[in-house]
């Protein structure tokens, strides 16, 4: 009686473990954007709750800056904020450009919207 063989060959395994160490590494390309991203929107929704009377930008400028700060997060971006008073809101389009190999490289291109709490005057 003849057994057959069952499992994963060498080749199978190898392939196997370049192909996870290829999305390994993509992830650890991708997750600083994404935690500055998330870290962002922490900040856009902690003025939205505690400093509901900021409608200028400068004043959230210079709010988000000090958020930023803690949050070890770009400050160059608070500068790409504004304020639309149509939907009393705050709002920032930016992007992010992560190198891969020699000229490839990854790019996200991310929008938060945020509103605010009324105006009291």
């Amino acid at each position: 009686m003849k057994r057959s063989q069952s499992g994963l060959s060498m080749m199978g395994f190898l392939f196997f473990l370049i192909l996870a160490g290829f999305v390994a590494w993509i992830v650890m390309k991708i997750f600083p954007m994404y935690r500055e991203y998330f870290a962002i929107k922490d900040a856009f929704k902690g003025i939205a709750t505690t400093e509901g009377n900021l409608h200028d930008n400068a004043s959230i400028q210079k709010s988000l800056e000090r958020r930023f700060d803690i949050g070890y997060v770009d400050v160059a971006i608070a500068k790409q904020v504004h304020y639309e008073n149509q939907t009393n809101s705050i709002v920032i389009d930016y992007e992010r450009e992560s190198e891969l190999v020699g000229p490839f490289s990854l790019k996200g291109t991310f929008h938060i919207d945020q509103p605010l709490a009324a105006k009291t005057e």
